[in-house]
């Protein structure tokens, strides 16, 4: 049984590197009278334990200090020359004591020993962290242990995860393909993935895959939807971006519902976005002059320098209606709408004879409670103009054509890129927050550590 909330901690010595050469450390001189967060590792030197914890406990260590924690110490079943050379090479000397559970006595008295033996490790600590007030164990955070996937299943690493405003609509139960998500639910996403155990006859272990592990570091899948990045071309975060969903969307409902044709004018909203910045770099690819609509002078100036708009409008600042009147004095051909809301009803009223409206996304209206008013659909009929709306979910067909034709674009440098990234599954909410909010940069992207 493993150590919980109000047990006092084992009266089991480690060994620490003194000046004078490794010593043990007790309980007293450990506990008594302290305040102290203990964390565990698998081994010292692993990539992960590398990577992110030890350096995540010396990044907070004043933090945590200010928080009333007097010793922040990291321990492991590894000897003490081993932790005491780890712990120089992170810097971690003054701001966290590196122990040695050599034996693992401490770790098998509290109860959370892990099984590495398949690693050739032997037995080792779990992942865990303790705060340990005069010897009193005050909170117990334990790493949940890892399903292992079942008969035609395997197991995948995320590496990559999508955000995409469309989650709203699934958070809300309003999104027109996925079930509402409820408390406890694993929020959905897209991710790119490496497969790391498999009893799946198509997936072996190593290989990298674009599935739907959603907010969550690891994921099992049946294969289901799943897609092999074998041979993928550039960044392998753009198999989320545009060379994914978002640049699938932007080509079939241009290519499909806007039928783009030399000469004609373009107007994308969100033009800095995944969808909004793919769009317009394809039409120009087919002779498509474009304008865009973005959020700031910012948004804009890339959509003009990066991604060769002819112009982009700062909806924020300028006065939409007019600028369009001077932009488009014959109206606009093609109106690829990723907002909905004022913006849609405003590109209505500057139709060219025979436009074409494509309805992508709504993202003013995602976090409305109730729809608002629908535009005057008048001007539709006197510019003899179509309304599509484009659901990716429909094109799946044309995926290997758009990969194929995507990737040389990319290669050619005839399209271009801009990803808006975090680290860390534990700054996905904000990160989410912060794209439902337009304030994003690019494909929003949150990146494992």
């Amino acid at each position: 049984m493993s150590i919980n909330v109000g047990d006092t901690v084992p009266n089991i010595s480690f060994t620490t590197m003194t000046a004078e050469g490794p010593g043990p450390i007790g309980y007293d001189d450990l506990f008594a009278g302290k305040r102290v967060a203990l964390f565990s590792v698998p081994g010292a030197f692993t990539p992960t334990c590398s990577l992110q914890h030890l350096p995540g406990f010396i990044e907070k260590a004043s933090e945590l200090t200010s928080k009333g924690i007097d010793t922040i110490a990291c321990m492991a079943v590894n000897d003490v020359f081993v932790m005491d050379a780890w712990g120089k090479s992170q810097n971690a000397e003054g701001k966290v004591l590196m122990l040695a559970d050599g034996n693992g006595e401490f770790t098998s008295a509290i109860g959370l020993e892990l099984d590495a033996s398949g690693f050739g490790m032997g037995t080792r600590a779990q992942r865990f962290s303790l705060v340990i007030n005069d010897g009193v164990v005050e909170i117990v955070n334990i790493e949940e242990k890892i399903e292992a996937p079942g008969e035609n299943e395997f197991l995948s690493k995320t590496i990559h995860l999508s955000l995409d405003p469309y989650f709203r609509g699934v958070i809300t139960g309003r999104h027109i393909y996925s079930e509402k998500v409820n408390i406890g639910d694993t929020i959905v996403g897209r991710t790119v993935s490496e497969v790391i155990e498999s009893n799946h006859p198509d997936y072996q272990k190593g290989e990298l895959v674009l599935a739907s592990n959603g907010w969550q570091e690891f994921g099992i899948s049946d294969g289901e939807g799943v897609r092999k990045l074998n041979g993928h071309q550039g960044k392998l975060s753009t198999a989320l971006g545009i060379m994914g969903m978002p640049g699938l969307t932007a080509y079939a409902g241009l290519l499909t519902y806007g039928e783009p044709k030399e000469g004609d004018v373009l107007v994308v909203s969100a033009a800095s976005g995944p969808v909004g910045c793919m769009v317009g770099q394809i039409a120009q690819i087919h002779g498509v002059e474009v304008i865009g609509i973005a959020g700031s002078d910012e948004k804009c100036n890339t959509v003009r320098d990066v991604f060769g708009f002819k112009d982009c409008i700062n909806y924020k600042t300028e006065d939409i209606d007019q600028r369009i009147k001077e932009l488009c004095p014959n109206g606009v051909d093609i109106y690829f709408d990723n907002v909905g809301g004022d913006t849609l009803d405003i590109m209505t009223r500057n139709l060219a004879y025979e436009a074409r409206i494509v309805l992508c996304g709504f993202m003013t209206q995602y976090n409305l409670s109730t729809p608002p008013p629908g535009p005057n659909l008048g001007p539709i009929v006197g510019a003899r103009a179509t309304i599509r709306g484009v659901v990716v979910y429909d094109h799946y067909d044309k995926q290997d054509e758009f990969i194929s034709k995507a990737g040389q674009w990319l290669q050619d440098g005839k399209v271009k890129f801009i990803e808006d990234e975090v680290f860390g599954i534990e700054n996905t909410p904000a990160q989410f927050c912060k794209l439902m909010r337009g304030e994003n940069f690019g494909k929003t992207i949150v990146t494992m550590q």
